[in-house]
């Protein structure tokens, strides 16, 4: 079975109350005034394929056995998608425009920018990110049938 699925859209958080209506969802702005259109990013897509195989054996015509392998994510892909741990710090874009109409950098911490990050500069993935499925996992199994 092959499963895939494009990317989800994303909207850039600004992560504070930009136009002062109490609520803190409010999307960057892209320009002076202008803020970012919903769903303006897409985040990464995802694909699995998993494989079950069967084969019986007939001992007699009573009897029978059957050796059954199954294999979830058979090519072991990273389904990672960007900001989907409870934080969902890393689609938080920050306000785009500072007071004084120049552009502001997009939110960043000690590792740089946050927005859509996938990897930490160590190469590890970042732990705001979230998986979707498993790693590779296989089972195998023995049925007698009487």
């Amino acid at each position: 079975m092959f499963r895939a699925s494009s990317g989800q859209p994303i909207d850039p958080i600004a992560g504070s109350d930009l136009n002062g209506d109490g609520s803190t969802s409010d999307r960057g702005y892209q320009a002076a005034g202008i803020p970012f259109q919903r769903n303006s990013f897409r985040n990464r897509g995802w694909k699995t394929v998993n494989l079950r195989v069967l084969k019986d054996f007939r001992l007699s015509e009573k009897y029978r056995l059957q050796l059954s392998a199954e294999m979830f994510n058979l090519f072991n892909w990273d389904n990672v998608i960007i900001g989907s741990a409870a934080t969902n710090a890393n689609t938080i874009y920050g306000a785009g425009i500072n007071a004084d109409g120049s552009v502001a950098a997009p939110r960043s911490d000690a590792n740089g920018p946050t927005f859509m990050r996938l990897k930490l500069p160590s190469g590890l993935y970042d732990s705001n990110n979230g998986q979707v499925g498993l790693p590779f996992q296989s089972q195998f199994g023995v049925r007698f049938f009487f």
